[in-house]
């Protein structure tokens, strides 16, 4: 197992940027058979359909996708979850975010496989933002999750190992298509059982000239959709209750 998936979405606004971050692949992987891309379109949109089918008959790596209704940023975990469920047996990492990301060198497969089996249970994240440098003042403040903070932050660049991505349930659909669900759990993990599993390695594989770090996360459609996330949300309680649960059954993954 030494594939790496990346998991990201399109429409017909932003093919462009689609072909870029294929473009981008294509150019800088030195082994294009240890990767392979899941894509989302929307429902109704022809051409980005039309453009990904061709991809996938002619790329030297496997392109797949799945069709599903736009319905802004927040239900974008969904799809996620279910492109990281189709993804190759041989996965050892999956990778979510923009399609505005570019790699800056052929050094980057090299340097991420690089973590592969950190851990022996394949239970942890590799974060490459250059953002982010004190999480435990992110995620968790005087024993409460800062849930403003983690949802205004979407782009921490992580490689989860597709065994974490699995146990935890991928993507929390409270959190939209970023990684603060995991993020936090692995928090709670590191503050009640002293397991730390959050890697935070270096940014210097992604071209900074190029990669837009903040994606969606300030436009008018997200602060909508913010709004939407945190309807969903009554309590801090609520969330800490959901990250205990899931730090515990993890802790229990690491023990055996």
């Amino acid at each position: 197992m030494d594939k790496i998936t990346f998991i990201v979405q399109t429409y017909k606004p932003r093919l462009r940027s689609f072909r870029g971050f294929i473009l981008n692949l294509l150019k800088f992987t030195s082994d294009l058979s240890k990767i392979e891309v899941g894509v989302k379109i929307d429902r109704g949109d022809r051409l980005a359909l039309l453009y990904i089918k061709y991809l996938e008959s002619v790329l030297p790596f496997r392109l797949y996708h799945i069709v599903g209704k736009y319905n802004g940023y927040h239900s974008s975990g969904q799809y996620y979850n279910q492109l990281a469920m189709m993804s190759s047996n041989d996965t050892y990492f999956i990778f979510e975010g923009s399609d505005e990301l570019r790699f800056k060198d052929k050094d980057w497969l090299n340097y991420v496989l690089s973590y592969r089996k950190y851990f022996d249970d394949d239970i942890f994240l590799v974060k490459t933002s250059p953002r982010f440098e004190s999480r435990d003042a992110v995620y968790i403040k005087n024993g409460v999750v800062d849930r403003s903070v983690c949802v205004e932050n979407p782009d921490t660049h992580p490689f989860y190992t597709k065994k974490l991505w699995l146990l935890i349930g991928g993507i929390g659909d409270i959190f939209s298509c970023n990684s603060s669900w995991c993020e936090s759990i692995l928090q709670t993990l590191k503050n009640n059982y002293g397991q730390d599993r959050l890697i935070e390695a270096k940014s210097h594989i992604w071209d900074e000239n190029t990669t837009h770090f903040d994606g969606g996360a300030k436009s008018d459609e997200w602060k909508k959709d913010n709004e939407l996330q945190m309807d969903k949300i009554k309590s801090d309680e609520v969330w800490k209750e959901n990250f205990e649960y899931i730090a515990k059954i993890l802790k229990g993954q690491i023990n055996k």
